[in-house]
């Protein structure tokens, strides 16, 4: 049963070769970029860079949550989907998933009846679980090739992201902060349900299982999850201070509309990252079924160097075009009420474009159980990012912030270069 499955997933490989995927994820992403871009345009206009930032500092702390836990879960989900019958791989963290999920919500439930914690926290535990399971559906869809639907549920997002966000503007216009964690919540249930219906046709079966499997089973798979969340757990955390501490700081020495410039400029410039999306939808699969079907190959997978080479001939004209152009862009894409944040976008470019390059080169860490260098490069990062910041924000402001983030990409894109080689 085995060989016939990596026969089928060996002939997806091979199919992915051609040309067509790769243009059918872009242009997936270039919607999804335009309408990013128009989102961007709206939340720019009509919500207050104070109730943005509000937002944004409140979406830091719960993304850690989700970067120290769920993230590893995930990791090691699509692990083990090469290793053991993608039906026992999805019981197995389908169970873990869904009780932690409940554990973490039962907790809070009793917190807010004794009103130790106020109602907006369930709001944001609803979004973030929903989060969780889109992801589990997704992941799903694309270690097992199934990018068309994949591609479709990325689509699918800023649409219905931009549809929820106007409907609050026109329905709840008073509270802004709390009104952008319903769209959020909203967004990802959505999403979670169609993509559990997808990969459900997938494999019969798929979702989340409250009983759990034989202990023999248990016995193989949780070892296997552990090699990732130990590590992970940790890599988490500090990927998070890397990505997020800064709006804690711009909080601290600034004010929260700093933190609402910075944060509307650091999204322009992520966008950076739907360069890099197909290619990495594409490369993830190839590098877990290259290690799985050839676990003693001494050589590097030459599908990552080619990703890494396409992805910065495309991201170096991007990044010094919206340099060069910023302040144009940033009128066409946002509005002078957000003008800080004119030259936060190109900065950021530049910092995504480097730590988007590590990303690549995690794949193998990732397929080939060395996820403590993924924790080993992430911990430098994050504790020079932490430095810089607190150097350079009370000197230059936002500006800092976003130079302190190139600074600290670039050392870990170091540390894991010379990791990725020395594993060859």
């Amino acid at each position: 049963m085995k060989m016939v499955r990596q026969t089928g997933w060996a002939s997806r490989l091979n199919g992915l070769q051609s040309g067509p995927t790769l243009l059918m994820l872009y242009g997936s992403q270039g919607l999804t970029a335009l309408v990013g871009l128009v989102y961007s345009k709206v939340l720019a206009t009509y919500v207050a860079p104070g109730q943005f930032g509000q937002y944004n500092v409140q979406l830091a702390g719960a993304l850690v949550v989700y970067g120290c836990l769920v993230t590893p879960l995930i990791q090691s989900f699509k692990f083990s989907l090469q290793q053991a019958s993608p039906a026992l791989a999805i019981r197995f963290y389908g169970g873990l998933l869904w009780r932690g999920c409940m554990l973490v919500g039962a907790g809070l439930a009793v917190l807010m009846a004794l009103r130790w914690v106020p109602l907006p926290i369930g709001i944001i535990w609803l979004a973030i679980t929903a989060q969780c399971l889109f992801s589990f559906g997704t992941d799903f869809l694309n270690t097992t090739f199934r990018h068309k639907s994949f591609a479709l549920l990325q689509v699918l997002s800023p649409l219905l992201n931009l549809l929820l966000l106007v409907l609050m503007l026109l329905v709840w216009p008073g509270a802004q902060a709390t009104g952008l964690w319903v769209c959020y919540a909203l967004l990802y249930a959505t999403l979670a349900g169609l993509a559990f219906r997808k990969a459900g046709q997938t494999q019969p079966g798929f979702g989340l299982h409250w009983q759990r499997v034989a202990p023999a089973d248990s016995q193989t798979l949780w070892p296997a999850y552990l090699t990732y969340a130990r590590p992970l757990m940790v890599y988490g955390l500090f990927g998070w201070a890397t990505a997020y501490a800064d709006r804690y700081l711009i909080n601290y020495l600034l004010t929260p509309a700093d933190v609402g410039y910075y944060v509307m400029g650091y999204g322009l410039g992520a966008r950076m990252a739907l360069v890099a999306a197909p290619l990495m939808t594409y490369l993830n699969p190839v590098v877990l079924a290259f290690y799985r079907d050839q676990p003693h190959r001494a050589d590097q997978p030459p599908a990552i160097a080619r990703s890494l080479r396409l992805f910065w001939l495309v991201a170096v004209p991007v990044c010094g075009g919206l340099f060069l152009f910023r302040n144009d862009v940033g009128r066409l894409v946002l509005s002078d009420a957000y003008r800080p944040a004119f030259l936060i976008a190109p900065l950021i470019a530049i910092a995504y474009s480097v730590t988007l390059s590590v990303q690549f080169l995690e794949t193998k860490f990732y397929a080939t159980g060395y996820t403590r260098y993924v924790l080993w490069h992430s911990m430098a990062g994050a504790t020079l990012n932490v430095l810089l910041n607190l150097w350079l924000i009370p000197r230059y402001g936002i500006s800092g912030s976003a130079v302190a983030m190139i600074g600290s990409c670039c050392c870990q894109l170091a540390i894991a270069y010379y990791l990725f080689q020395k594993t060859r």
